[in-house]
């Protein structure tokens, strides 16, 4: 499902699902991170039910409990996560592109955009992906990436968190994820795509503004 969100037709997916298939029916417990998953698998396979339970995801209690640090006074806003292709990182840059050119012509005060995230260089197409990402921030030194194999954890974490204005989670594909609730746990609104994890989190099946921040589509 990744692979098909991410790249579109691939001539190897039909024989991934045919494996795929086997595999999980040779379980007799399959656990899931969302209902919206457990939706989607049963719609492929509709033999799979009685088998399918879930689960939903948790976040340190660090999320909770860590001190509370002030927001900047000029907008800021972050996007976080794994670099990878199914993480929509390319769509937040190209969306600061356009807002900073905007207000650039309008003579408005900049916007301080920021993506972070554990980058792996051993898989081609992540390595690639954080290239990608460096070149469309290339000469916006408003949009500062922070890309490395350790990735940021902790109270630095939560420090960018706290100061942003909101946070964004531009995903293509997600079961669960992790980011939004982290985001929600620290007082902040989220805007994200509607993935499988979004409509579970944010309880909701469309677009638009929930109470507990906005879908939007990408």
């Amino acid at each position: 499902l990744r692979i098909e969100k991410v790249n579109g037709n691939n001539p190897l997916l039909t024989l991934l699902k045919q494996r795929e298939e086997e595999a999980i029916k040779a379980n007799t417990k399959i656990i899931v991170n969302s209902l919206a998953m457990k939706e989607e698998l049963l719609e492929l396979y509709p033999g799979y039910s009685g088998k399918l339970f879930v689960i939903p995801n948790g976040i340190d209690d660090i999320h909770f409990e860590g001190p509370r640090h002030d927001i900047d006074k000029t907008p800021f806003i972050t996007t976080y996560g794994r670099i990878s292709p199914e993480k929509g990182f390319d769509i937040f840059i190209e969306a600061a592109q356009l807002i900073t050119d905007k207000r650039r012509r309008q003579g408005l005060p900049v916007i301080s955009f920021m993506v972070f995230g554990k980058t792996d260089d051993s898989m081609e197409a992540r390595r690639i992906y954080k290239e990608k990402l460096q070149a469309l921030a290339r000469g916006y030194e408003n949009i500062r990436l922070d890309l490395t194999p350790e990735g940021i954890w902790g109270d630095e974490r939560i420090q960018l968190i706290d100061r942003s204005w909101f946070g964004v989670v531009p995903s293509l594909y997600e079961p669960f994820g992790l980011v939004i609730p982290e985001y929600m746990a620290r007082g902040r609104a989220v805007i994200a795509s509607l993935t499988h994890g979004a409509r579970d989190i944010l309880a909701t099946d469309s677009f638009g503004e929930t109470p507990y921040g906005v879908v939007a589509y990408v």
